[in-house]
């Protein structure tokens, strides 16, 4: 059977669907709100290297007197880029600056797990952050958004099967003011085809730095080999239920990820320059990305990528929209907005009807309180790392300890290895160590509770 003729026979489901990056520029205002060049005040500068010097000694991140909804901010012992001081949580990081060449004092990115918690509410989430960094940055700052990736997971189509170089098409790096140049301007196939033992797992379209970009990948093949402390995907995922109540991911089934990423060109010709405007724009966003479900103002398929089907037509852009894909273009439907605009002739311009209410065939994900499941995730992959690395290190002892002399009991063992043997031999060395360094081994655990959120700064 015709490959695209299954798949449209199986119905795609949503099984999640928010912001999954948000980068924020940090600038100084006036009382006006325009921005101005200030350097960040001596006070807080003295502050932030007392705790950087400490990090720096200890040769690991320190605890700060500020603390966001329980958690305690974290300074790290290095910068980064373009900033002197990091300043982490679980929630987000911030990067600061002393604003002295340039007018930004930081910038604060939202952590994955963070956004999707507040998928349902994302203004809420976000705005409780920021609130929280007036307290330390003063009111006057001003938040420019650098960076939005907006995402939908999916089941029921398997993407890596599809014909990607013949059957995606996207807008290519030069703009396109007018429809008439459309033909010049579309791009055939991915990037690059990113594969594993000769099965494809990502599909990028355009570089991660331009204005614009895409990156559809096997979200399950991400969790399993490369993030497992993200697996808590997997609750959301069975959270969801189809039209007739039924779960609508097995469990088993490819979860692959759609990712649109808007960076700071594209989103200034979106005349979007505070993150309050994007919030209100995310189904305009996604709708530019993907296409408006039965194409633009003009009747014609739209969208800056898309999944087609060979029809006799040779304008390739003007192929009928697969039906897969028409469900991935409804995936943010809300009711009518105002139309984004934007200066015409550039590469991010949009138009058409975004905003236009689509009905979808399927109900929008379920909402899911993800915290709790996430902090059991990232303990269990947390502590079975910890059991690998244990385990690996046991065996290594317990190889070196044939012919080991040990100063207080010499000893020559030619003796089959037993486990429990082993580990009463390490703990008799490691609390000679302990002893020896003048270590206080109940400290040092209440310590790596505090550096791993476990517990709260005393």
């Amino acid at each position: 059977m015709d490959k695209d003729a299954v798949e449209e026979a199986s119905p795609i489901k949503i099984l999640g669907r928010g912001l999954d990056t948000v980068i924020l520029n940090i600038y100084p205002v006036d009382d006006e709100g325009d921005i101005v060049h200030q350097r960040l005040s001596d006070v807080l500068e003295e502050e932030l290297n007392l705790y950087k010097d400490r990090a720096q000694q200890e040769d690991e991140a320190i605890p700060t007197r500020w603390v966001f909804a329980g958690e305690t901010l974290f300074m790290k012992d290095k910068g980064g880029s373009h900033f002197k001081w990091i300043l982490t949580c679980d929630q987000f990081s911030l990067a600061i600056s002393r604003g002295i060449k340039v007018a930004l004092l930081g910038q604060v990115r939202f952590s994955s797990e963070y956004l999707w918690r507040w998928n349902h509410h994302p203004e809420k989430g976000i705005s409780d952050v920021l609130l929280f960094l007036t307290d330390i940055f003063g009111p006057n700052i001003a938040f420019q958004p650098s960076e939005v990736d907006i995402a939908v997971d999916i089941t029921g189509w398997d993407i890596g099967s599809c014909q990607v170089k013949d059957r995606f098409i996207h807008r290519a790096v030069q703009t396109a003011p007018c429809p008439e140049t459309i033909d010049r301007t579309m791009i055939a196939g991915p990037e690059q085809v990113i594969e594993r033992w000769k099965r494809i797992t990502g599909l990028p379209f355009g570089v991660h730095t331009s204005a614009v970009s895409c990156l559809i990948y096997d979200k399950q093949h991400e969790i399993k080999y490369h993030a497992p402390k993200k697996a808590w995907f997997h609750d959301l995922w069975l959270a969801q239920r189809g039209e007739d109540g039924s779960a609508a991911w097995d469990g088993e089934s490819a979860v692959w990820r759609i990712e649109f990423r808007f960076r700071r060109q594209a989103l200034h010709e979106f005349d979007l320059e505070n993150i309050y405007d994007v919030l209100v724009h995310i189904a305009d966003l996604w709708t530019y990305a993907a296409g408006h479900v039965g194409g633009g103002a003009d009747g014609l398929t739209d969208g800056w990528l898309r999944y087609v089907v060979p029809s006799e037509d040779s304008n390739r852009s003007r192929w009928p929209v697969h039906p897969c894909w028409r469900v991935i273009q409804g995936a943010f439907t809300l009711p009518a907005a105002p139309v984004l605009s934007s200066t015409p002739g550039t590469e991010a311009g949009m138009s058409g009807r975004a905003g236009a209410a689509v009905p979808l065939s399927q109900p929008a994900p379920t909402a899911l309180d993800l915290k709790p499941f996430i902090r059991q995730c990232k303990h269990r992959v947390s502590m079975m790392q910890a059991f690998a690395a244990i385990a690996g290190y046991t065996i290594s002892v317990e190889a070196w300890r044939e012919g080991y002399a040990d100063e207080r009991q010499p000893e020559e063992r030619d003796v089959e290895p037993d486990i429990s043997d082993t580990f009463h031999f390490i703990y008799e060395n490691v609390q000679a160590y302990l002893d020896d360094k003048k270590r206080d081994f109940n400290k040092l655990v209440r310590k790596k509770r505090v550096l791993y959120r476990l517990q709260a700064v005393a």
